[in-house]
């Protein structure tokens, strides 16, 4: 019977089994010293947990990308849908302060000190990130392959670890990944998504949200770009040594499949949110992470947040508190989108009163959805009223700072158009 030991931070909480006839499922260790759920989905107050967790669970784990499962498959000799044959050749490097092992294998958490692996200079940066694009296109690659770590997300990305003194490393297996590279080239088909992310994720900056620290590179020949993502998984801690924060995405916490992150293919809205919060989360912790979430919902709606789906929200898990992960992957398509060349109409990913298109959404029915939450009305309605009366300028105050005035105008034209941020409030 497959198996794969799970640890978080180093230490031995339970192990992952999969069945002759492919059911997987996960028991904790009576003696585990961490009080850490792996997933809300999955409790401490059981000790074992079935397929209908478990398996969306591995999933949320791995790239949400056919090219990029079929290329991972390949470096381990397994196929695509094997998730225990995945996951044994990258567990050791995924979201969280997970590490999939086989029972054989040691933690590297176990083993403290200062980050060691290759440095890698912009070229060699340049290389595993076009790489990562071409993997991410069709599954195939002419250049070498080196998958030791899983990213979840559709979109081409590679992750390295920075230095205290600023040097870029590709990690030793001892070693966790502390920044994210999500790259854009000329021959995509949005090819400054990376501009159009940065932008997006200052703009929540400035109205106070929280997301993580953010940074640009490019390549020394200039034709590739990357937006550079800290990760609010990762830290160092005083003796030097990168320690792993755990997290989970809200279809892990939800018992979702990756292919349902979308509500328009049956996959959570808020309410379905809301219903995880008063059950699962510590009351304690209930309102903070209601009002964490709101305030992220509303500002994806305001800015015409296309993607804002499911797996674009995480929860921080700590022993027995529950906190709303830093905002990420927050791309406003108003600062690209043009009606007259697109056949596509704009969507929210999570529908607001039942509306599936932002330009009939009003304050009146964002700020409904934050008592579906839990929230108080008039708290909700001044949160919808803070953010709706800010988004436009802090969007295209971004924009302009770091000189696409091209993205500001279709920012302002597109807000007054379809975003709720057009009514007085």
């Amino acid at each position: 019977m497959p198996e794969l030991d799970a640890y978080l931070d180093g230490v031995l909480v339970g192990r992952f089994q999969q069945s002759a006839g492919g059911t997987i499922t996960f028991g904790y260790r009576d003696d585990a010293t961490s009080r850490t759920p792996m997933s809300l989905s999955m409790p401490r107050t059981l000790t074992e947990h079935k397929q209908r967790a478990a398996r969306p669970y591995l999933e949320g784990l791995l790239p949400d990308n056919p090219g990029a499962l079929q290329a991972i498959a390949t470096e381990y000799g397994t196929s695509p849908g094997s998730l225990f044959g995945m996951l044994t050749g990258v567990g050791r490097e995924v979201p969280g302060a997970l590490q999939l092992l086989p029972p054989d294998a040691d933690p590297d958490d176990t083993t403290r000190g200062a980050p060691t692996g290759e440095e890698a200079d912009d070229e060699a940066i340049a290389e595993r990130l076009r790489t990562a694009i071409e993997v991410y296109r069709d599954g195939r690659t002419t250049r070498d392959v080196d998958f030791r770590f899983s990213l979840p997300g559709a979109q081409a990305k590679i992750a390295l670890t920075r230095t205290p003194d600023g040097r870029w490393l590709v990690p030793d297996l001892r070693t966790a990944t502390t920044h994210i590279f999500k790259p854009s080239s000329a021959d995509q088909p949005l090819p400054d998504m990376d501009v159009a992310e940065g932008i997006t994720l200052e703009a929540a900056r400035r109205l106070g949200l929280e997301v993580p620290n953010t940074d640009t590179w490019r390549s020394p020949d200039g034709e590739l770009s990357a937006l550079v993502v800290e990760r609010y998984d990762r830290r160092y801690d005083e003796s030097g040594s990168i320690r792993r924060l755990h997290q989970e995405d809200l279809t892990q916490a939800l018992s979702v499949p990756p292919s349902k992150k979308y509500q328009a293919d049956g996959g959570p809205g808020v309410g379905k949110v809301g219903e995880l919060i008063r059950g699962r989360i510590p009351a304690r912790d209930q309102h903070d992470v209601a009002l964490s979430f709101f305030r992220g919902f509303v500002f994806n709606i305001a800015t015409l947040g296309t993607d804002a789906h499911a797996k674009n929200y995480s929860l921080l898990l700590d022993q027995n508190r529950v906190a709303l992960a830093p905002l990420y992957d927050l791309v406003s398509a108003a600062l690209y989108y043009d009606a007259d060349k697109s056949s596509r109409k704009l969507r929210p990913s999570m529908w607001v009163g039942g509306e599936r298109s932002f330009e009939r959404v009003t304050p009146d029915s964002l700020a409904a959805e934050g008592v579906r939450l839990g929230l108080k009305r008039d708290e909700a309605a001044e949160v919808v009223a803070t953010i709706l009366s800010g988004a436009a300028d802090a969007l295209l105050s971004a924009a302009s700072d770091v000189g696409r005035h091209d993205m500001a105008a279709a920012a302002e034209r597109n807000l007054a158009t379809f975003s709720p941020a057009r009514f007085d409030v």
